[in-house]
Order: structure tokens, then C-alpha cells, then sequence
């Protein structure tokens, strides 16, 4: 058995495969294994980063069984209590998550949304669409009257049927990033749905890749790093995987291959048979989102000293930065970092800058807008962009509007080819719906092994 890619989709099917008695190898391109679960450590001293996967949904029951499975400590974003920073249509107000909040007396929402803190107002809003979606784990989902209700619409542009006002949908674009101005209303929707009794999340203590590296740590001998895959050749008899190392070509065969590799770089690898029509399309067309990830390391913790913010998400805006996590919410120390998680057409704008001090530069400008002085506590800064990394090439896939259908092509298994990540998910972006395909795609390997066993004479 061959898995390309060793992200976390990769890794649990490898690990998977081992745990069912096969004796998988995994390849992987870069150096390093984990792919977006990658905390960054000694940079800020002390303290640590994670560039990518930051939390874990208590609604993600693999994610966090795999967590508990390798004895990895699990330490929680505050919940109760805590307050976030809005700062929307030139308003600046503070919510308290299902408490109270001071909307300033001009600022334009209806009587009924001001009765609403503004989490719970972008609930309400969202709530609204459940019942007419559907449920996504239906076989038939979805069902003919969502798709017509939401054809060639985003969740934003959706809004624009609800009784919403123009202050409310601003409040939503904050809260949940400018994704919700590209993504399918659909697949938006369904992601929503799935994780609607989500409250409390969680981090794993000492950085989110100590989850990657158990399995990695579990499978040993079995990965090779450095690895770019070139051509997958199946035929009656099994697959070949050829692939550069060192410089040098090298050939691995199998009965089987796991392909966990994002889905633009399948467009990189030469399958032979070629992958069909409707998987091309899909990894054409389908983009991945332009993500960049500005870290701010401060001397004291302002926001929570002089604002009284807490947990995870620290502040929510229209500017040009977004939203704001405090990634040290979970950490010791004085010294605090604030992560701007900008998106999409915002990151794609940050690329024009010339260069990541430029970019920190302006995104601490914009900062200073709506936390006044917080220049006066700068200690040190790192600029990241997804998009720039040549192995992924974004966050995660930007299902743009009616494209959702488009995931099961990208899931669908071709020759002696599975495959694998949370591309092939609702769960996009998230490692939840990596796991979920990893688990897919290894039921379909056995599945296909005890046919094989049983088909020979």
C-alpha cells in the first residue's frame, strides 16, 4: 500500500492501514510531515505559533479522539465569559458570548437584532437556513428546493432575502471572515449545520502538530520525506508510484494507492490511466482560498488587561485584517501574540505589499485603528501566506458557488487510486473532514483487498 501526502489525512490512513496489517509507505514532498498542522516554535521565544490548524470544534469527535487516543493533553479556549472586540461599520463595541453587549446607540440594527449579542445575532441569521437546507448527511442531499433557493449565490449574498439588516450582515462578515462573500451558500450552510451545537474549543497543549507527530512517531520507518511524487501507473496487477528524491528517480509498487495530496497538486502528478473528466475539472476549477496569517508578538496583553477580552477569537472587523485570535490564550507568559487572519480577497491584497515587513507594517496600522497604542507594545512580527506555499497553495478549497456537487468527484475512487482530505469533505479546511476521508478511503482499500482475495482462484 502507497499514501501520497503526509498531512494529517496521510497520516491517518497510513496509520490506519498499518492497524488493519498492512505495511503502508508513505511519501511525502517537503521535509517535514503534519502539512497545515504546523506550529511554529522558537520564533517568539517561549511561546509558539500555529500557523495553521489553531482549534479543534468539540463537535469533531475524531479530531479529538485521535488526540485522547495518543494521550495528547487537551487545554480549553475560554468559553464563559468571553468577550470579543467588534469593530464594524466605524463602530466599536464589545460582545460578551451569550451575554451582554454594548451596541452603540446609533448603530443601525433593528430592534429585535439588538436584543441579540453578535455571535448570537450571525447564529440567528444562519439558523434561519437549517431546515430549508436539509440535512447534509443525507444520501440525497441536497434536496431540489435548496438548490434552486441557493443557486449561484453565496452565504452573504443569501442574506439579502432575510429580514437582515445591512448592520447585521456586516456583524456576520466579521464574525465569520470574508470567506462568506465567495463561498457556495450550500456547502457553507451544510458546514454550519453539521457543527450547529458547537460551543467550547480546544487546543492541544504544547502546539496542534504534536497530533501529526504521534502518528508520524507511530509509523516510523514507513514515511519518506522529500518524496515529490512524478506518475501513478495502475493496471490489473497493482500500481507504481515513480517519484524524486535526492535528485534521483525511484519507484515504489503496491496493490494500492491512498492519494492525500491537495487537490491542486493532482494536476502536477501524471496518472496513467488518466484521472477522468469530472476529477480534472474539479481540481481545475476548484481554488483554493487565499489565506495569510499576520503574528504579532506585544510586550503586555493589552486586550485583555485594558479591554477585558477573552478566549480564543479576540476581535472581529470589516477592516482590511479581519479577525484577530489571541494564539497565546493557552500559553504562559507576559508577553501575548495576536494572529490576523486575513482571507480571500484581503490576503490577495497584503500580496501587493513588497515585502512581510511591509505587510506586518500595515497590518499594524490597521490595528492601531481599533486598538489604540497597540504599536506601543510591539515586540516582534512574522508574516505567513498559505497561498504561497507550493505544496498546498491555500488554506483550503474555495467552494465557490455551485460548486459543492463538485466534492464528490474530488472523493471518488479511479482504478486502483482512493482518495484522501478535506478537499474530498464538507469538513473543508478543517481536520475533521480530513480524518473522516482517511477513514473512507482506508474501507475502500479493504473492501477492495477482500474482493481481490475472493476473486482469485
Amino acid at each position: 500500500m502507497i499514501v501520497l501526502g503526509g498531512g494529517i489525512a496521510g497520516l491517518c490512513a497510513a496509520w490506519s492501514l498499518r492497524e488493519a496489517g498492512f505495511q503502508p509507505l508513505l511519501l511525502e514532498r517537503t521535509a517535514r510531515v503534519g502539512g497545515r498542522f504546523y506550529t511554529l516554535r522558537d520564533h517568539f521565544g517561549d511561546q509558539y505559533v500555529e500557523l495553521g490548524v489553531t482549534r479543534i470544534a468539540e463537535t469533531h469527535v475524531l479530531t479529538l479522539g485521535y488526540a485522547r487516543h495518543f494521550d495528547l493533553p487537551l487545554v480549553d479556549y475560554a468559553f464563559e465569559g468571553a468577550r470579543i472586540l467588534f469593530s464594524v461599520l466605524g463602530k466599536r463595541f464589545a460582545s460578551t458570548t451569550h451575554g451582554p453587549v454594548d451596541y452603540p446607540d446609533d448603530f443601525p440594527l433593528s430592534p429585535e437584532e439588538r436584543k441579540l449579542d453578535a455571535e448570537a445575532l450571525d447564529l440567528f441569521y444562519t439558523g434561519q437556513a437549517f431546515t430549508r437546507i436539509g440535512d447534509p448527511r443525507d444520501a440525497a442531499w441536497p434536496p431540489a428546493s435548496a438548490r434552486g433557493e441557493f443557486a449561484g449565490e453565496t452565504f452573504r449574498r443569501s442574506l439579502d432575502r432575510s429580514a437582515a439588516s445591512h448592520a447585521a450582515k456586516e456583524i456576520c462578515r466579521a464574525y465569520d471572515g470574508t470567506e462568506i462573500d465567495a463561498y457556495d451558500a450550500l456547502g457553507w450552510l451544510a458546514l454550519q449545520r453539521l457543527d450547529s451545537a458547537w460551543q467550547r474549543s480546544y487546543a492541544i497543549a504544547g502546539g496542534n502538530d504534536r497530533l501529526t507527530s504521534a502518528f508520524a512517531t507511530s509509523l516510523g520507518d514507513r514515511i519518506v520525506t522529500g518524496a515529490h511524487v512524478q506518475r501513478v501507473t495502475s493496471d490489473e496487477n497493482g500500481v507504481s508510484v515513480a517519484y524524486l528524491c535526492d535528485g534521483r528517480e525511484e519507484t515504489v509498487e503496491g496493490e494500492f494507492v491512498v492519494c492525500a495530496v491537495p487537490h491542486p497538486i493532482l494536476r502536477e502528478i501524471t496518472f496513467d490511466p488518466p484521472l477522468s473528466e469530472a476529477k480534472r475539472r474539479a481540481a481545475e476549477e476548484i481554488e483554493m482560498l487565499k489565506v495569510t496569517r499576520l503574528n504579532y508578538q506585544f510586550s503586555r496583553r493589552f486586550w485583555t488587561l485594558d479591554e477585558g477580552l477573552r478566549g480564543l477569537l479576540v476581535a472581529c472587523t470589516t477592516s482590511p485584517i479581519e479577525r484577530l485570535w489571541d494564539l497565546s490564550a493557552t500559553q504562559t507568559g507576559a508577553h501575548g501574540i495576536l494572529t490576523a487572519y486575513v482571507q480571500d480577497r484581503n490576503a490577495e491584497a497584503l500580496d501587493e505589499l513588497p515585502t512581510d515587513e511591509a505587510r506586518l507594517a500595515y497590518g499594524l496600522t490597521v490595528m492601531d485603528s481599533f486598538f489604540p497604542g497597540a504599536r506601543q507594545y510591539f515586540v516582534k512580527g512574522l508574516s505567513f501566506s498559505w497561498h504561497q506555499q507550493p505544496w498546498v497553495k491555500g488554506g483550503w478549497s474555495l467552494v465557490r458557488p455551485d460548486q459543492t456537487d463538485r466534492l464528490a468527484d474530488l472523493q471518488r475512487a479511479e482504478a486502483r487510486v482512493y482518495f484522501a482530505g478535506d478537499h474530498a469533505s464538507l469538513y473543508s479546511g478543517w481536520a475533521q473532514g480530513a480524518l473522516e476521508s482517511a477513514h473512507f478511503a482506508v474501507a475502500e482499500v479493504i473492501a477492495a483487498c477482500r474482493g481481490s482475495v475472493q476473486a482469485a482462484p
